[in-house]
């Protein structure tokens, strides 16, 4: 795939994470998660996820995979638990999840989209193979391919006490659509709160 169309298609990922970067198989990794020391075990019971992007159809993607994969407590996306909400109004937001005996939110959001060039890869065994591709190939506008990094943030917070209990940061590499991209942060985000026995 082109750079051009890289590039494109990186546009609409940083807008709603609506995206159809490179056709490879994505990985994701947790970058580095942080945990309140009180926090194991904590009380929360009903947690709220709020998927932070300006496409619908994506938050409730993302919000949906979040609450059937994680274990410990009933989560439930904000498009259900906030419906009617301005959520630009943490006020509004916070009153309703505390009216609706919410204990607990956890707030995603993307936090950077990196472009790495590198080479296409070519025949290396023979001098005559490799040189015979070198030569033309370098002059080619395909030649320099593009792996891209997505970052999300997840942060857990206890409503009750207005603190943070727990973050996150993933890095997915190459995901192929957003679908692939929120499914595998989910998951990881899942292992990781059950591995560290957040919940109870």
């Amino acid at each position: 795939m082109s750079a051009g169309v890289n590039r494109v298609n990186l546009v609409a990922l940083a807008c709603s994470v609506g995206l159809a970067v490179t056709a490879g198989c994505a990985s994701t990794q947790m970058d580095s998660t942080w945990t309140d020391p009180a926090a194991s075990g904590t009380d929360i019971d009903k947690m709220a996820i709020i998927y932070m992007g300006q496409d619908e159809g994506v938050r409730r993607m993302a919000e949906d995979e979040v609450a059937r994969q994680i274990t410990g407590a009933q989560v439930v996306p904000s498009y259900v638990a906030l419906e009617g909400v301005d959520l630009d109004d943490k006020q509004q937001v916070r009153s309703k999840l505390q009216a609706n005996g919410f204990d607990g939110v956890m707030v995603m959001r993307l936090a950077s989209i990196t472009e790495q060039p590198v080479a296409v890869a070519g025949p290396y065994g023979t001098f005559d193979g490799y040189y015979g591709w070198a030569a033309p190939t370098v002059y080619d506008d395909d030649y320099l391919d593009e792996e891209t990094t997505v970052r999300m943030v997840s942060n857990v917070f206890d409503v009750n006490q207005n603190k943070l209990i727990w973050s996150g940061t993933s890095e997915t590499f190459d995901p192929s659509s957003a679908k692939q991209l929120v499914d595998d942060v989910s998951r990881k985000v899942a292992e990781q709160l059950e591995q560290e026995k957040i919940f109870k």
